[in-house]
């Protein structure tokens, strides 16, 4: 049913036009009269009539001034206007601003209907249409993502393709580099916040990537624990030292775990796939429980033969790192390596010793336990292997620059 809103200084005028049409057959309803426009302005905030029917000239507010006063409210009915003044000019102006018709009074009541229900229709019309652009306006970054993702995995390059990247104002790359960053689900807490810690991450680290890639050309893919980015930025180094500073950024406003890869720069538009698996494989197997930013070396080719042994070790860190005596001959002797050789892979491979990624696990891991507040911290500091809670807050000090108590003290004012 359409709520209809009459606005006349003349008691018959209204009391005709509600009393001598059957408005119910017409699926519109009165649900209120008003004595002239401010009266009617008062109407409309209590009523939200879809359709109103006004006078222009009254007393206090002329129907001129109520339209230009809804309209500044962005009323989003049809206004219908009456006068006993057969002016064009004055007729012509109410029309541009917005008004549906202009009738003369006396009133026929046949002609009055016709106009309501053509104004009923258009308002109809006009809704489900603004509902459909809602829609799109929704499902456009859904579109958007899913054509990314196409490019990333591999979509051929044809003319239909490529005039619907154009549609969509997606960007051809065809020099830069991809991003992979990847969320550890494993950090995310427990099955009730598990999903929204996710999301909290990769959005965070979607608005950090995006504001460090805004004077470039960027197109991106978002997953439920993964977000991939293509650009054209292609100075690798400043890159890998600027997301490495978003994501200290990052660490203040989350606990989840991230681990991004880097390729090599890509050259043309169909290399994109190559250069996506490869930033993706490097986020996947060099995460360990540290936030951290790798890049494809191409001066290795042969790298790759190590990685596994990288990985084991890392995952042996994450399942042992509680033992407060773990060495890497510990971990070489159960990867049936040498500790030279291992120790080589570590330098080699990630450009630092056993000790440190080590100790990034134990503080890392301490970080989320402090701020889950369960335990105490002469207790977290044996559960990630310090026997001497003066060492654990010593080593705490120089990863973080703050006191453990300190920290969980800052993320308490943080969410205050």
């Amino acid at each position: 049913m359409y709520k209809m809103l009459l606005v006349d200084d003349e008691y018959l005028v209204r009391k005709g036009i509600s009393e001598t049409i059957d408005w119910n057959s017409y699926d519109i309803e009165i649900v209120a009269t008003a004595v002239n426009g401010q009266d009617g302005l008062e109407k409309v905030e209590t009523y939200h009539p879809d359709i109103i029917v006004s006078d222009i000239k009254m007393p206090v507010l002329d129907g001129m001034g109520l339209v230009s006063t809804l309209y500044d409210k962005n009323y989003d009915g049809i206004i219908i206007m009456l006068s006993g003044y057969n002016e064009f000019e004055y007729a012509k102006t109410t029309l541009e601003k917005g008004v549906f018709k202009y009738l003369l009074k006396p009133i026929d009541n046949d002609e009055l209907v016709s106009v309501v229900v053509s104004a009923k229709e258009k308002l109809s019309k006009r809704r489900k249409m603004n509902m459909m652009l809602s829609d799109i306006d929704v499902g456009l970054p859904l579109i958007k993502n899913s054509i990314t993702d196409s490019i990333l995995h591999g979509a051929k390059a044809d003319e239909n393709f490529l005039s619907k990247m154009a549609i969509y104002d997606i960007p051809r790359l065809d020099k830069g580099v991809v991003i992979y960053c990847r969320a550890d689900e494993n950090t995310a807490g427990n099955d009730s916040v598990r999903e929204e810690n996710l999301k909290k991450s990769i959005e965070i680290v979607k608005n950090g990537t995006l504001s460090i890639l805004q004077n470039h050309q960027v197109i991106y893919s978002q997953g439920e624990k993964r977000i991939a980015f293509a650009t054209d930025f292609t100075d690798v180094d400043e890159l890998e030292k600027r997301l490495n500073v978003m994501l200290r950024s990052y660490e203040k406003q989350s606990s989840v775990l991230l681990s991004v890869g880097i390729s090599a720069v890509f050259n043309g538009f169909s290399e994109i796939p190559s250069a996506f698996g490869t930033a993706k494989f490097i986020a996947a197997n060099k995460l360990y429980n540290v936030n951290s930013v790798y890049v494809e070396d191409k001066s290795k080719p042969n790298s790759k033969m190590y990685r596994r042994h990288i990985v084991d070790a890392l995952q042996f860190i994450a399942e042992h790192y509680g033992d407060n005596d773990l060495k890497i001959k510990t971990v070489a002797d159960a990867l049936y390596v040498s500790e030279s050789y291992l120790m080589h892979l570590f330098k080699e491979e990630l450009g630092k010793t056993f000790n440190t990624c080590l100790t990034e696990y134990r503080i890392m891991t301490a970080k989320r336990l402090l701020l889950e507040q369960t335990y105490r911290i002469y207790e977290i500091a044996e559960m990630v292997g310090y026997v001497d809670m003066k060492y654990f807050g010593q080593v705490f000090r120089r990863s973080e620059g703050i006191t453990p108590s300190e920290y969980v003290r800052k993320h308490n004012e943080r969410k205050s």
